[in-house]
């Protein structure tokens, strides 16, 4: 599994019913963050505030707020695969040569997986739609 976008990942994460949208008024001054905190001691959904009252633009928290959602936006099926993800790491942090051929083997996928985890090019993004130069950018926002 994989996600071309963040918009991708948030649609994935809303069927599987782990994406809360908030879609009445919240203040990002404290209230984001205590409303965040309350959902992430409960290993609830990442939340999607629709209608921050200061700025124009959405505000997303808990993203990776739990383990599940960790391993979903590295493109894994289960959490459990985490595990997997972390020999990989520390293998290429010190890698050692193979010792047998299953060993090889494993280190011939991991080489293929982080070929494949490459940053990809496009043209145009969608977070390009809207451009603001000099008295139009507002950081606040």
């Amino acid at each position: 599994m994989s996600f071309a976008d963040l918009r991708a990942f948030l649609r994935f994460l809303e069927t599987r019913g782990d994406l809360a949208r908030i879609t009445e008024p919240v203040s990002p001054r404290l209230e984001f963050t205590e409303i965040a905190r309350r959902v992430l001691a409960r290993d609830g959904p990442a939340l999607l505030f629709e209608r921050p009252t200061q700025g124009r633009l959405p505000a997303l928290a808990n993203l990776f707020g739990s383990v599940r959602r960790i391993a979903w936006a590295l493109g894994l099926d289960d959490p459990q695969g985490l595990r997997d993800l972390g020999e990989m790491l520390a293998f290429f942090r010190q890698p050692e040569p193979p010792r047998g051929r299953a060993e090889a083997l494993r280190a011939a996928g991991w080489g293929r997986r982080l070929l494949a985890a490459r940053p990809k090019r496009v043209p145009r993004a969608p977070w390009q739609a809207v451009r603001r130069e000099g008295e139009g950018v507002d950081l606040a926002e």
